[in-house]
């Protein structure tokens, strides 16, 4: 009865709270993990509506020659193509998230946030689409987002949520 009392207690304290969390499933807290948007030799950032990528991707790569990959595929869509930037491999790894090819602009794709616990990665994707009474630029688009987080063997696991832009 108390045990029950206790974790009632809890709960009710922790209402409003975002890092508050009840450690039940036995996978540990889920902590805040640092990350930063990849960004191109200029400074810019690896983010935005052109892509060589035009199909919907999640990935998580680990290593320079999956990247090597990756990034021929992403800068296929530019004239000239961007330098690969530089990744320092087993220190850090990168997630790109890619919404797929849109006939229109008005969408975009924007890591929100990046949680660990004792078994897995979560990243937290925002897909956002046009708002109402809109007017999107009539250009094809692949919104996307890449970002760059400290290396870990744990697995990534991928939560969307689907959001409308600002009505105009």
């Amino acid at each position: 009865m108390f045990a029950r009392a206790g974790l009632l207690l809890v709960a009710v304290l922790c209402l409003g709270a975002t890092e508050c969390q009840l450690d039940e499933d036995g996978l540990g807290p889920e902590e805040p993990a640092d990350f930063d948007t990849l960004q191109y030799d200029d400074g810019t950032d690896v983010k935005g509506d052109l892509s060589g990528i035009t199909g919907k991707r999640l990935q998580v790569i680990r290593d320079i020659n999956t990247f090597t990959e990756f990034w021929a595929d992403h800068a296929a869509g530019f004239a000239p193509q961007p330098a690969q930037p530089e990744v320092a491999f087993g220190a850090d790894m990168v997630v790109a998230a890619f919404m797929g090819q849109r006939a229109t602009g008005g969408y975009a794709v924007t890591v929100e946030d990046v949680r660990e616990n004792n078994e897995f990665i979560v990243v937290e994707i925002e897909l956002e689409t046009p708002g109402d009474n809109c007017a999107p630029t009539q250009a094809v688009t692949q919104p996307h987002h890449v970002i760059v987080l400290p290396d870990s063997d744990l697995p990534v696991q991928f939560s969307e949520s689907t959001v409308e832009g600002a009505a105009c």
